[in-house]
């Protein structure tokens, strides 16, 4: 039996809006030619529920560990970036740029 749609419909969006598929029969008819799956071997377990939310818990322990490792590696190169940019005001090309020189002359 080939289903036709007794409605005609001016776009496919009305047509998927009325859509008498969605809306179903509401019952359940088993009939002499339904096939009935046989019973399976091996029945699914509850998960333990108390060993999932630890994991979760250790999970997330671990993420504020590694956060607050970030978090101070960052402030001590900032420090050290703020260090050497007060070294390089201060100085202006002094001890680095003859030391420089220096090794430039050397080489050559």
């Amino acid at each position: 039996m080939e289903f036709k749609e007794k409605k005609k419909f001016k776009s496919k969006w009305d047509e998927y809006r009325y859509g008498e598929w969605r809306k179903g029969s509401g019952k359940t008819f088993v009939t002499l030619e339904t096939v009935i799956p046989a019973k399976p071997e091996k029945v699914m377990t509850a998960p333990d529920e108390a060993a999932f939310h630890k994991k979760q818990v250790d999970i997330e322990d671990k993420l504020k560990a590694i956060n607050n490792t970030l978090e101070e590696m960052k402030a001590k190169f900032e420090g050290t970036l703020a260090e050497k940019h007060a070294h390089r005001k201060g100085g202006e090309g002094g001890e680095g740029a003859v030391i420089m020189t220096t090794d430039l002359k050397q080489k050559f």
